[in-house]
This record gives C-alpha cells, sequence and structure tokens, in this order.
C-alpha cells in the first residue's frame, strides 16, 4: 500500500498551522493515531526547517508504506543539512535534526534540481522510537 500526498506551503504567516492540518487530515484520513505525536513532530521539525533555512516555499509530501511513514520536504535551497551542532541547554534552537533522528527509522537528505529534498521514514508497526533512545546509524533510502 503505497498512498502519497502532497501540498506546497508558502513561507507566510499560517503557513505552520495549513502544514499541521494537512498532516493532521493524513494522520485521520490513514488512521494512525498511535503514532500522530512522532508523524507531527517530524514533519514540524523538517517544514520549520525548510522555511528556516531556505527562505522559499516548500512541498510537503507525505507517503504511506504498509508499515512506514515517509515525509518528505523539498525546498530551493542547494545545501545540505548539517547536523553537527551539538546542542546546549542554552540554545534555543538546533535540536530539530535531532528530534527527527531520534524519531524516524531513519533520515537523510539529497540534492535535486533547484535545491534539496530532507526526508525521514517513521515505523507505523513494531518498535516505537523515543526522544530518550540514544543516536545510531541512518541510512538513505
Amino acid at each position: 500500500m503505497d498512498v502519497d500526498r502532497e501540498l506546497r506551503i508558502e513561507p507566510h504567516r499560517g503557513a505552520a498551522r495549513a502544514a499541521r492540518r494537512f498532516v493532521e487530515d493524513a494522520i485521520r484520513d490513514w488512521q494512525l493515531g498511535a503514532r500522530a505525536r512522532e508523524i507531527t513532530l517530524v514533519s514540524h521539525e523538517l517544514i520549520a526547517n525548510a522555511f528556516l533555512h531556505a527562505r522559499s516555499a516548500a512541498l510537503l509530501r507525505l507517503r504511506r508504506r504498509a508499515d512506514s511513514l515517509l515525509i518528505e520536504v523539498a525546498d530551493t535551497d542547494p545545501r545540505l543539512p548539517c547536523p553537527t551542532m551539538v546542542p546546549t541547554v542554552l540554545r534555543t534552537s538546533g535540536r530539530g535534526l535531532l528530534i527527527v533522528e531520534r524519531l524516524s527509522l531513519r533520515w537523510g537528505a539529497r540534492p535535486v534540481d533547484g535545491g534539496k529534498v530532507v526526508w525521514a521514514e517513521l515505523p507505523l508497526t513494531g518498535v516505537r522510537h523515543s526522544l530518550a533512545t540514544p543516536s545510531r546509524p541512518r541510512h538513505p533510502v
């Protein structure tokens, strides 16, 4: 079972709300309520990073598979994410990709014509990932 949904989002006031509504609708329609928190957090972090760093429109794509959900965010910034910064209690940002890493089976980024796609694959069955889980290696799709 592969089902895709896409939403193009302009970086304006209300964009985060529109993205959240789009994700909530998919969660409801696909009956993924048990994983709603993880799906919402990861999609929010990927969209927020696109708006913060690319400062352009973004394309949010959800790909429902039999046992996982692939969240992809495309933007116009060709720079790939570089999650080398170690967040501290004094920093107010820099934790987004750490959250994505901890809640995902795997995540990554790939260059595309006109920008990049940052993606994360979340489990829908079996093991639940948590923000308390230590880092582990990731492998691109």
